[in-house]
């Protein structure tokens, strides 16, 4: 059985929070600005008026016609009116959230402006929780720039805490804005003699899991800790990468690293470049010092054997570079492809240099060429080796080994 104790409805998530000195240590959210209660004293007029407006239109042309449509949208807009007050009576409101030790209680309550006591108040009894886990909760913000969408993920921290009432297991949560005010709440929290727990996994697909308060102390990953007083040291709101950095709960997950599933490939994309370059420039000396002294042909000819042989090695260098790429975007396929025009172009100028062609175009083009043609074939086989084969260095295998429920 679930039942998450939430009294307010925010948008990204973000309850903001604020430790206020007339409220005895009690934390709650930040108001709607003056600006935002008079957009929507404005909104509520403007909803109203027209609604009325449309309604009185309809009656006075007496046709159908406009007694549907007119009517209908003058109906609407006042419905929305409606909610809008209703909006608009809720904007003294805020939520508070507190750690009473004299009374061994957690607590949250809603408050109105100018009122001591709130509106409505849940206590949870210390001695009913059972865990206090502080977890990260992802968010995310987009922006163009130059004709491209950049995306930035970030975490804020949650409280989530599990305790009982009457036999069942019961889920509650606690979000902040401000670092200080999650000092505040943990602080108060460990000082009342609460074990907090820190899991590394992102509870985003937690909340809608129906036995969440079971999975919360059985299932996600988590170790005990003490609090140091600065909740950046587990969980950095302010930094934004182009990538999910912390790894994301999922429901039953009991994986474990396998270190002998990851390959050790030590060479790096100057040695694939080397040997590549080498091995080309081989083959290409072979084939024409084949040509010229055993076959008694001009250089400048291409056969089935050099063909093959060229193509091998540049598919073979494409993929070895692919392998050793810590990720693989798509600035990766340039890198790549311009490792192998230098390889090609190195090799066969020396190529020209030690047996001169007779003919005046370059005949080993057509190991590029075939190249080319496999390029897409051949990012397909680099990324399937990666998968089947992962290395250490390959960021996805780091940032694993990283996570908390394999450090631990």
């Amino acid at each position: 059985m679930i039942r998450v104790f939430i009294r307010y409805n925010l948008k990204l998530f973000q309850v903001m929070v604020r430790v206020g000195d007339d409220m005895d240590g009690k934390t709650h959210d930040l108001q709607e600005s003056k600006g935002d209660i008079r957009m929507y004293y404005f909104m509520c007029g403007f909803f109203f008026l027209s609604g009325l407006v449309m309604i009185i239109a309809s009656i006075s042309i007496k046709e159908m016609v406009a007694y549907l449509f007119l009517g209908g949208a003058g109906f609407a807009f006042i419905i929305i009116g409606i909610h809008l007050v209703k909006k608009v009576n809720q904007l003294d409101r805020f939520i508070g959230y507190g750690i009473d030790e004299e009374e061994g209680v957690l607590w949250d309550g809603v408050f109105e402006e100018g009122r001591a006591q709130p509106v409505e108040t849940f206590k949870i009894p210390i001695e009913s929780v059972n865990t206090v886990l502080l977890a990260p909760h992802e968010l995310f913000y987009s922006h163009r720039a130059s004709n491209k969408t950049y995306t930035y993920y970030f975490y804020v921290p949650v409280v989530l805490i599990v305790f009982e009432e009457n036999g069942l297991r019961y889920y509650s949560r606690v979000t902040f804005i401000e670092d200080e005010d999650v000092n505040t709440w943990l602080t108060r929290a460990q000082q009342a003699g609460l074990q907090l727990y820190l899991t590394d996994e992102a509870v985003n697909d937690l909340y809608k899991e129906s036995e969440a308060p079971e999975l919360i102390e059985s299932d996600i990953h988590k170790k005990a800790f003490t609090f140091n007083g600065n909740i950046s040291s587990y969980i950095n709101r302010n930094k934004k990468e182009d990538y999910k950095h912390m790894p994301t709960f999922k429901k039953g997950e009991s994986r474990h690293l396998d270190e002998d599933t990851f390959v050790s490939f030590k060479w790096g994309f100057r040695h694939i470049f080397a040997v590549g370059t080498v091995l080309l420039l081989l083959s290409m000396l072979l084939e024409q010092w084949y040509l010229t002294s055993v076959q008694n042909m001009d250089s400048g000819e291409v056969t089935l054997f050099g063909l093959i042989a060229g193509a091998f090695v540049l598919g073979a260098s494409h993929v070895l570079y692919g392998y050793a790429l810590k990720r693989f975007r798509g600035i990766s396929l340039f890198i790549v492809f311009s490792l192998s025009v230098a390889s090609y172009f190195i090799a066969s100028v020396i190529t020209t240099i030690v047996l001169p062609l007779t003919e005046t175009h370059d005949p080993h083009i057509q190991i590029f060429q075939v190249y080319l043609i496999a390029f897409i074939p051949l990012v397909v086989v680099s990324l399937i080796i990666r998968k089947w084969k992962p290395a250490h260095h390959h960021f996805k295998v780091e940032k694993q080994k990283e996570r908390l429920r394999y450090s631990s």
